[in-house]
Order: structure tokens, then sequence, then C-alpha cells
């Protein structure tokens, strides 16, 4: 016993030589050595590298003001802390606070995570269902909303039993209100206590994809296709935007007359909405990600590459590359896929951004992440769980793969309560590479980036951090994006461009 206690001794005496710190000494004050050990840490935070000119010392100054005002208020009353509160309640905050409005004007460079049909304003979305030739049903069994357009009435469906032509329902005005606010509430997750309606993961998620399904008939016309997809354009655009990569599952896309568009031609429509917009906007650059679901059985799966290589042979510099989308808990794991995707690889030049860790779970759905890193996926979409592998992020960080963030989505859907517990607080304090991304901004009410970009400044940052943190952002946004070397040495003149305006806005406004 006696030896035991020795060794433990010698063990713990070792232990406090190795863990002596070396910022106090007897010739060094306790307060030098405090200051060099936060000075020391600041250092290794997002952004810290960037020196900031004088004029930008001037704008960061009442940037910082407004930041600090706000933690203050949010340590006095921390029930009022909106980073702390779900999105859905605390939007209208936001929208108040003097910070956002700031962040709105700040170039944020490029959007890299985003969903087909879930980019644009709601309200603009809602307005789409005044075009002519909409008809409309309440599914049997869901009670959900569908829609079709068609020259005359649709038959009956398993789904639906009666369609009724929606521009006549708003004729009667004993339902029309109602009938109003229903649309409106099926386009988003919007409700009065989400953290009631939306118990767990599991409902939220359940409502999410019920969007979806009533979005499908709707925005899968051609022509309201190409009128939502140039006001995406516009609003991101508007919202300090240059460069657009949003991913899209390639649904079935019809006219009236009953043509229907395979996937190689929705992905032209796709480009020829790009091509129109650049008509007007030249600086703003759009990639598109096929991105499928992941619940589904290998033949599928093999269907979907053989799209890719489709996709790949028409599209080549449009397809920045291939991703699997879908509630990671509920779906297929990537590693089921993993012998095709490197076949895949071998077969054509094509580039991954998959989704993975996009989970509370560790050693289960998590694992989705070794996929991403063992297939050389470009970018991680959400990487929710990154920090429970350590491993991995050091890979990770060597190889230089971005993590796309989107604080919202991941706070909506359930995953963290109070944004300052995201696993992203720490990735920003050690200048990982991350990106921030809006995910699906329509089924929450948001607009752009700029609702995405406040929340991982005010939640994800400390207190000193400041506006070189959200110019880092910008940056990061362009170098991990799949724009090609002239691409990036482009967007980040017009990034500059933007910035050095932004600046000189802000100082004339002073």
């Amino acid at each position: 016993m006696a030896h035991i206690i020795i060794s433990i001794l010698l063990l713990i005496c070792t232990f406090n030589e190795i863990t002596e710190t070396k910022y106090i000494s007897t010739n060094e004050s306790y307060w030098r050595a405090r200051t060099e050990l936060q000075d020391a840490e600041e250092k290794m935070h997002l952004g810290y590298k960037l020196e900031l000119t004088s004029k930008e010392k001037l704008v960061n100054s009442k940037l910082m003001e407004a930041k600090h005002a706000e933690l203050k208020h949010g340590l006095e009353t921390p029930v009022d802390f909106l980073p702390s509160m779900n999105f859905l309640k605390a939007k209208s905050g936001i929208e108040q606070s003097k910070v956002f409005e700031i962040i709105k004007k700040i170039p944020k460079g490029a959007v890299l995570h985003s969903h087909d049909t879930a980019m644009v304003s709601t309200e603009f979305l809602y307005n789409l269902t005044y075009t002519n030739d909409l008809f409309i049903c309440i599914t049997k069994n869901t009670k959900e909303i569908r829609f079709k357009f068609a020259t005359e009435k649709p038959k009956k469906t398993e789904e639906c039993d009666e369609w009724n032509l929606l521009s006549e329902l708003r004729q009667n005005k004993t339902i029309v209100d109602e009938l109003n606010a229903n649309i409106k509430s099926s386009f988003t997750l919007l409700v009065n206590d989400p953290d009631v309606v939306y118990f767990d993961v599991n409902e939220v998620w359940k409502k999410f994809v019920s969007i979806f399904l009533t979005l499908d008939g709707f925005l899968n016309y051609r022509p309201v296709l190409e009128d939502y997809l140039y006001q995406v354009f516009k609003e991101f655009e508007n919202d300090k935007i240059l460069h657009l990569e949003f991913r899209g599952t390639l649904p079935q896309t019809y006219e009236l007359n009953g043509t229907v568009y395979n996937e190689v031609e929705l992905v032209g429509i796709y480009q020829s909405v790009v091509k129109r917009f650049q008509s007007e906007y030249p600086h703003f650059s759009v990639k598109f990600i096929y991105a499928p679901n992941r619940k589904v059985d290998q033949t599928t799966f093999d269907q979907y590459i053989e799209i890719v290589k489709n996709l790949h042979g028409n599209y080549s510099d449009f397809l920045a590359g291939f991703d699997l989308v879908g509630q990671e808990d509920l779906g297929v794991a990537a590693v089921e896929f993993a012998d095709k995707l490197l076949k895949l690889k071998e077969e054509i030049n094509i580039d991954f951004y998959f989704h993975a860790g996009e989970t509370n779970w560790k050693g289960m759905t998590d694992e989705n992440l070794f996929e991403s890193v063992l297939l050389d996926s470009k970018r991680i979409g959400h990487g929710y769980a990154i920090t429970k592998h350590p491993k991995l992020m050091e890979i990770v960080r060597d190889k230089g793969i971005a993590i796309e963030i989107s604080p919202i989505s991941n706070q909506v859907l359930n995953l963290v309560k109070d944004l300052r517990n995201h696993p992203a607080a720490e990735l920003f304090s050690t200048d990982f590479p991350v990106v921030i991304s809006n995910d699906d901004p329509s089924l929450w009410g948001a607009i752009g980036l700029s609702y995405d970009f406040y929340e991982a400044f005010m939640a994800f940052t400390s207190y000193n951090d400041d506006i070189r943190v959200l110019k880092q952002l910008g940056y990061n946004s362009i170098l991990f994006s799949s724009m090609n070397v002239a691409e990036k040495s482009r967007a980040l003149v017009l990034f500059e461009n933007q910035w050095d305006s932004f600046i000189n806005e802000m100082i004339m406004e002073t």
C-alpha cells in the first residue's frame, strides 16, 4: 500500500510541474499575466488577424457600442437576450436591434448552404398564390394544403377528393380571411408558442417536411418557378450577397399543357433565370448542388448517380457538386452508399458537399461526419456534431473543409435552444474554417443572410470580438465556395469594393 501512495504522490508532483503556468513568476504580476493570457486567447479567434483601417475603426466603434449595449441588457435581463430565444419568437425583436440594423448593410460575400424551395421571403411566396389557374385542396388524412396549376379541375387523387380554383374561393367573403391565413401558415413554421408546438426534433421536422410537400405542386410550375428564382436572387443581392450556391432535389416541373421537364432540362431552366438576372446584376453569380433525399434504397440511389453524371456532362460549370438531404436521424447513413460514391469519384470529377452531423446524438447519426471526411467533402453542411470528434476536427482543419453553420435552422429544428450553447462558439474561438448560411429562410420568415449573421455575431463571439469577425466571414464564404481561382479573385475584388462602400456609407451617417 505504501508504494502505491508514494507513486500517487510522485504523479501529483509531476503533474504540478507539467501544468505550472509560464505566465506566473516571481518577477511578474498577476495582472500582467492575466492580460497576456487573455491576449493569447483572443489571437486564436476568428478574424483576429485582420487589421482595421482608421475608417473601419470608426465604424467598428459604432457597432461595438450597439453590441455591448445589447449584451449588457441581456446580462441584466437574461430572458430578453434575443439569441437565447427561439428565432420564431425573437424575429421581431431582432428587427428592432441596432446591431441588426448595421449588419443588414454589411457585405456578406456568399451564401453556400440554401435549399431550392425555401429561399424567398414569405410575403412574396404568398403573393404568388394569386397567379391564375391555381387549384387548391385539403388532404383527407393530414388536413394539409396541396396546390396544382391546371386549365381545368384536377382529378381526384388518393390524397385529395376535391380540388377548387383558389381565385373562386377567395370571392367568398365568409371564408376568405381564414383561407388566406391558412395558406400563409402552411408556408412557414411560425406559431405563437414554438417551444410547446414543436416539442421535439421529430415533431418540428414533421411540420418542416409538410411545408415542402405543400410547396411541391406550387413552385414546380415553370412560370412560377422562374418568378420565384428571380426574386430569390434579387432579395439575396439586396442583402449584400454576391454569390449563391443552392441545393435542389430537382423535382418534376410542369407546364399547363402537361409538359414535364426532366432533371437536366430543369437545371437548364435554373441557368436561364440566372443569366436573365445577370443581365441586370452582372456581379451576382450562382452555382447549383444536386441534393436529393437521403432516405432511399440502393436502386433509387443508382438513379441519383445517373442524374449526376448527366448533369455533369451538360452543366459542368454550373453544377458545383452532389449532396444528400433530409433528416439525418431518420435517414439512411451515408456509409451505405460509400462504395458507389467512391466509384462515382473515379468516373467523373465531381465534388461532394455533404450534410453531416446535423444531430445531437453521438456514435450514431453523427458518424456521417466520417464519410464526409473520407469521401473528401469540400464543405460539411451543418456539422453540428463536429466538436464531439476531436480527430475529425483536426483533419477538417488541416484539409480546410469549411463547416456550413446555419444558426437559425439549428435552433428552430431543436438542436439547440440557446444559441450561446451552439458548438460553433468553440469553432469561432479557434478560427476554425467556418461559413454562415441560412438553410431555409422562407420557413421561419427570414430574408437573405442578415438574420443568421446577427445570431452568429451576438451568440458565437466573445464580448470583444468585433467587425473583423463579420469581415472574415465574408472572406471565408468566397474562399470556401466552389468558384474557381479566377472567379474567387473577381469575387474578392467585388467584396472589397462593397466593403469600402459600406464603411464610407456608415461614416457619412455618423
